[in-house]
């Protein structure tokens, strides 16, 4: 059985990137932007994003919340997600969440190749 892969473009996401630059996202937690036709689209109207900028537009539904914080905790989710290779937990189990590597080494060496990861 073939599982379908959503085309990614070798480019950061743009909306990871600006809250990256506030100094409130690891650098490990910046993902790519899907190919067009396949990136969700920023609720602030900012054009495209990943799966986990749309998903932390999703957490923002709750209030109290900041984008810069959703985006926090959707990266945390993220991360353990990686580090416990393939066990799904949090936003990953309930499908709000789409990886665009298949493994913590393949995503670092990513970050590394686009500047974002020494």
């Amino acid at each position: 059985m073939s599982t379908f892969k959503i085309p990614m473009t070798d480019e950061p996401c743009p909306r990871c990137i600006a809250v990256m630059d506030e100094n409130s996202l690891d650098a490990e937690m910046v993902m790519p932007l899907p190919a067009a036709g396949f990136a969700p689209r920023a609720r602030d109207g900012s054009g495209p994003c990943c799966f986990d900028c749309a998903s932390a537009d999703g957490l923002l539904i709750v209030g109290g919340m900041t984008f810069a914080m959703a985006r926090l905790a959707v990266g945390n989710d993220r991360a353990d997600s990686y580090r416990l290779n393939g066990i799904a937990m949090g936003l990953v189990l309930a499908g709000r969440m789409r990886a665009p590597h298949d493994t913590l080494e393949e995503h670092q060496a990513w970050l590394f190749k686009k500047g974002l990861w020494t």
